[in-house]
């Protein structure tokens, strides 16, 4: 086992950030367990000589004091989105994890929409006749 990070973190210390951090996104509890072993493995050393493992270290502090998730909906490029990000990235948060979402116009959902009620109508052999066909 690598129980030290150097000039690059241990792939020890990576997994357990990055299981942890998955398992938040996706909901999947198996990868917080395995985060949960990894960590609990290396206990002793971190007991011991936490300064040879400081990524492991803030994987296990992000583990007890919860990630945090902000997330911001806007247009990527938008003033009021880039303030956002700014102001977010601004602050010390060493245990958030950021999403962006580009927000939609209401034209382009309605005309995926359309355009998957088609194909759905084509697949059943159907034909679309036009406006009347949606009321």
């Amino acid at each position: 086992m690598y129980d030290q990070d150097g000039a690059e973190p241990s792939a020890n210390s990576v997994s357990a950030s990055n299981l942890l951090r998955l398992s938040h996104y996706t909901g999947r509890h198996d990868w917080l367990l395995r985060s949960e072993q990894l960590l609990a493995a290396f206990s002793d050393r971190l007991q011991r000589v936490p300064v040879a493992l400081p990524e492991m270290v803030q994987a296990l502090m992000a583990h007890h004091y919860t990630l945090r998730e902000i997330v911001i909906c806007g247009q990527r490029e938008a003033p009021d989105t880039l303030s956002l990000l700014s102001a977010v990235h601004s602050l010390f948060l060493p245990h958030k994890i950021t999403e962006e979402r580009e927000e939609r116009r209401r034209e382009e959902r309605r005309g995926e929409e359309r355009r998957r009620g088609e194909m759905r109508r084509e697949e059943r052999g159907e034909e679309w006749r036009g406006e009347e066909d949606r009321r």
